[in-house]
């Protein structure tokens, strides 16, 4: 019996040994390779390797390197730069259990990635696991917000809220995407700084990381924060000359301008698609091209260069480029997609390239706009595939301007109509009403074109428009709302209809900061100087002769300017001087909103834009005496309405 109590205490004594002894120094890297496995969805699965993603093992490092307060990631898209913060907060539970702050911009981020990234970190990783096992039920030990475990917690909250960013001190913080940040919280500072004050009683042990993709120039948080740092970059062999070099888009030492020379070239098709495989990298030193299998051995033989090695805070910076999840293939593709879609290039920059986008500082000149016009040969020049209309309500007048638009998003003005009246009377919807039911433009080849669709604003008279609307299956009341993300044409929610049960049309939301960004990037489309005279343009816009210098000037009235939205920079556009008439460009706003509604009811529509087009170009009258073919009649939903007296 005593040799079995003896051997009882020596296993008690072992395992309290084993409880008390200190854990075995090792970084977040060799962590993650030693315990952590990868969830089925991702590119990856089963065990993590560092070695797949090399450039990561220094950043992870300088997590444990007490020389360093803080680590900053500023990368582009889908180069693995969540599973950075997966590690630290995977390394911290494990090795170094402690409070740790999440912080996202919103709560449906951050439950989100509490679902899909977090569940999985915990569940798939064994040693993980067994800190929380699953009872089938949430509890306050294990939310999605907070985990508990042995020695520390992990809560989760958004940069919004100042309860969430006050709440416990923490020994370590993860800030993700801080460029959505807000710049002032509530009027009691930068949440980031808040942030900050969460750690200070734990002095040099204190760790955060920062983590985001960056977006405007100026107005870039995480670049900022790049600017403060060691701010290193990778440095590759090139496999032909061995000299190190950072692997950049164009040259420059500001590749945020993009004007410098192209390092990445490559081969397309005659219709401007990318020939695959062609894609080549061109050594700056020995001008050899190097082709993506080489890809590998150099990011292993790579290494981190800084430009100021003296700070405490270790910044690097990544362009989505050395990503082996994408390839070179990939990039070029986006860029080429980038280059022909009006607003593109921003989302490249920032999310491929890693670098803050410079907004065009220029505004356009109604001038130089109206330099362009020219004679159409009829109403509706050859290559129009459809007609919208964009409509206007002022104190006096209802304006229509009708736009055609063809393949690959070349457009044309066609017309401007003003109604003069108090849009309150009956008698000016009257003649909207037989202007867009009955008025046919003229084809070059004599066919008569009907207007496809128009929206039309209902910011004033408001009811009026909703009545009017009704009428007409092809016409639709918006609003224009600003700020940044959102859609062209959002249509109504759906628990938004019980709200307005008299309205059979409800308002559909034009997002005018994005309507705006696009048309802009189609003004600043030019004709090149090899294109035949007919040949199509992507995104080329054409005036009529007829359009005066006060039309141009309505059409470029606004400018795109910072403006702060609680306390957040946002890009935005504004008047160029107050008062300025800018209803030329509204109209062409809602324009472009009514052939979004048409793509929306049919999402075929704007692809078979070149072939209507073609129809339209290839018409030919009926031959005299010859009767039309016979057409089945279609069955109509009589409307009822007494929105214009005498008109059934």
């Amino acid at each position: 019996m005593s040799s079995i109590t003896a051997r009882v205490r020596r296993m008690v004594a072992g395992m309290a040994m084993r409880a008390f002894a200190p854990r075995p120094q090792i970084t977040v890297d060799a962590w993650a390779d030693s315990f952590r496995v990868m969830p089925r969805d991702a590119p990856v699965q089963g065990r993590y390797r560092t070695d797949l993603t090399p450039f990561f093992r220094r950043p992870m490092c300088c997590l444990t390197d007490r020389r360093y307060r803080e680590v900053v990631l500023c990368t582009g898209a889908q180069i693995g730069k969540s599973t950075i913060g997966e590690n630290f907060l995977g390394f911290t539970m494990h090795q170094d259990p402690s409070g740790v702050l999440v912080i996202w911009p919103t709560q449906k981020k951050y439950e989100n990635w509490s679902l899909t990234r977090l569940d999985p970190l915990l569940q798939d990783t064994p040693v993980l696991r067994a800190m929380f096992p699953r009872t089938g039920r949430r509890d306050s030990s294990d939310s999605l917000a907070r985990k508990i475990f042995a020695g520390g917690w992990m809560m989760a909250g958004t940069a919004g809220s100042a309860s969430d960013l006050k709440s416990d001190t923490a020994k370590r913080f993860i800030a993700e995407e801080v460029d959505e940040w807000d710049v002032d919280l509530d009027g009691q500072g930068d949440p980031l700084e808040l942030l900050r004050l969460r750690l200070t009683t734990f002095g040099d042990e204190a760790k955060g990381l920062i983590v985001s993709t960056p977006t405007v120039w100026g107005a870039s948080r995480i670049w900022k924060e790049l600017l403060a740092s060691t701010f290193e970059e990778y440095h590759v062999p090139c496999p032909h000359c061995g000299v190190m070099q950072v692997l950049r888009w164009r040259d420059g030492e500001d590749d945020a301008d993009q004007t410098g020379a192209f390092r990445f070239v490559w081969q397309t098709s005659d219709s401007g698609d990318l020939i695959p495989g062609s894609v080549h990298y061109v050594c700056r030193q020995c001008d050899q091209y190097i082709s993506e299998r080489h890809k590998p051995a150099m990011l292993a033989s790579g290494e981190w260069v800084p430009r100021f090695p003296d700070r405490d805070v270790a910044g690097f910076h990544l362009a989505s480029l050395y990503s082996p999840f994408l390839s070179w293939d990939m990039v070029a593709r986006r860029f080429i997609r980038a280059a022909r879609e009006p607003g593109g290039m921003k989302a490249f920059v920032t999310g491929t390239l890693a670098l803050p986008y410079k907004e065009p500082d220029e505004s356009l000149d109604g001038d130089f706009l109206a330099g362009r016009a020219e004679r159409y040969a009829a109403e509706v020049p050859h290559g129009v595939g459809a007609l919208v209309t964009g409509g206007d309500v002022q104190g006096d007048r209802v304006e229509l301007h009708t736009w055609g638009y063809g393949g690959g998003g070349e457009s044309w003005v066609i017309a401007v109509e003003v109604f003069d009246g108090e849009p309150a009377q009956p008698e000016v919807w009257g003649r909207v009403l037989d202007y867009l039911r009955n008025r046919r433009f003229t084809h070059e080849s004599g066919a008569q074109i009907p207007i496809a669709f128009a929206a039309i604003d209902a910011g004033h008279n408001t009811e009026m428009v909703h009545r009017f609307c009704e009428r007409l299956a092809n016409c639709i009341p918006v609003m224009g709302r600003s700020g940044p993300g959102r859609e062209l044409l959002k249509a109504p929610e759906k628990d938004r209809k019980a709200r307005f049960r008299s309205r059979k049309r409800p308002t559909y939301v034009v997002g005018i900061d994005g309507a705006k960004d696009n048309l802009d990037a189609r003004l600043r489309t030019v004709r090149p100087p090899e294109a035949a005279p007919g040949e199509p343009v992507r995104n080329f816009v054409h005036f009529p002769e007829w359009a005066d210098s006060a039309w141009f000037e309505q059409l470029t009235a606004e400018k795109r300017a910072t403006r702060y939205v609680n306390g957040r920079p946002h890009r935005t556009w504004v008047l160029k001087s107050q008062g300025q008439r800018n209803e030329a460009l509204d109209c062409a706003g809602y324009a472009l909103a009514a052939l979004r509604a048409l793509e929306m009811r049919d999402p075929t529509f704007v692809r078979r834009l070149p072939e209507m087009a073609r129809r339209h170009s290839e018409w030919k009258p009926a031959a005299e005496g010859a009767k039309p073919p016979a057409r089945k009649a279609a069955k109509r939903t009589r409307v009822r309405s007494s929105f214009v007296s005498g008109d059934g």
